[in-house]
């Protein structure tokens, strides 16, 4: 609000007053009148008081975020008559405020240039200190409960829109899926065939049945070749020892004949010298023999159990 440029007088002040002419010139003196403050209510108000919310066009409730949104819909004539009616109902409030508040200023001015009626408010005015005091009196606050009904009363419009929008949300969401169970079951009592149902539940059994005996199968033979694939390669360790074992046994067998070929060669080549010497014996001992005149059985074993020895 703009600013009044008139000078102030108040009670024991040292400016001394006087009544102002008409002349624009001349030294005016004016009355200062404090500015009305807008009255407020003390009493407390009942909990129990409807408070209206959809008044003006800024107190909208909370809506959903833009993707839980439906789809725009053309909107039925009973829907457009209810809202042209609470737009007028709000225009009308509107002006309505809007000509409390003329009335009020119009007032505030009109009154003026009565001085005599706003002397009571100057009472007790020494100084300027009076007037800054009076510009900072706070406003009774308000008890934790008049905030809590007042927020709940806030409160009430954006949770009756959100709860408009929950139930347009799950008729639009359970309508579709109960028209698609309805015409399941329909299609399932009218074009299934129980029987051939009945079959296929008991294909699918036999199928499974099946398929479990295959596994169990499936898990012996593969039992089976483990225990098979253990078994080749102990047999291959123990034919790996057995080739081993008979290499050195050829070895040793080699070893052994070359040795007795050795004795067998050196006896061999000693066997002519004692053949002769034999032989000379023998027919020494004939000799004699042939001299001495003849020899009797027993006379003639002894001499061939000497001849085999001395062989």
């Amino acid at each position: 609000m703009g600013r009044t440029h008139t000078t102030l007088k108040v009670r024991n002040s040292p400016a001394r007053g006087g009544k102002s002419s008409g002349n624009k010139t001349s030294s005016t003196r004016s009355v200062f009148k404090v500015p009305r403050t807008p009255t407020k209510d003390k009493t407390p108000r009942s909990p129990f008081e409807f408070k209206p919310l959809r008044q003006s066009l800024y107190n909208r409730p909370v809506i959903a975020p833009k993707n839980n949104l439906y789809t725009i819909r053309e909107e039925s004539p009973e829907e457009m008559g209810a809202d042209e009616g609470r737009n007028n109902r709000v225009a009308r409030n509107i002006s309505t405020a809007s000509n409390c508040r003329d009335s009020d200023m119009d007032e505030l001015y009109n009154s003026g240039g009565d001085c005599s009626s706003e002397a009571s408010d100057f009472e007790g005015w020494d100084d300027e200190t009076t007037l800054v005091a009076k510009f900072q009196e706070s406003l009774p606050e308000q008890s934790d409960r008049e905030k809590l009904v007042n927020l709940a009363y806030e409160l009430e419009g954006p949770m009756q829109a959100r709860g408009d929008l929950l139930k347009q949300y799950l008729a639009h969401t359970m309508a579709p899926a109960a028209r698609k169970v309805k015409n399941t079951h329909k299609v399932l009592e009218e074009k299934v065939d129980v029987a051939f149902g009945v079959g296929v539940l008991s294909f699918d059994d036999s199928c499974k049945k099946i398929e479990q005996l295959s596994l169990q199968d499936e898990e012996g033979l593969s039992r089976i070749y483990m225990d098979t694939q253990r078994n080749v390669r102990e047999l291959f360790r123990q034919l790996k020892d057995a080739y081993k074992k008979r290499d050195q046994l050829w070895d040793s067998l080699q070893d052994s004949v070359d040795k007795g070929a050795t004795r067998a060669l050196a006896t061999l080549s000693s066997l002519p010298t004692g053949l002769d010497d034999t032989a000379a014996a023998i027919e020494k001992k004939s000799k004699e023999v042939s001299k001495s005149g003849g020899m009797d059985g027993k006379a003639k074993q002894k001499f061939l159990r000497e001849l085999l020895a001395e062989m």
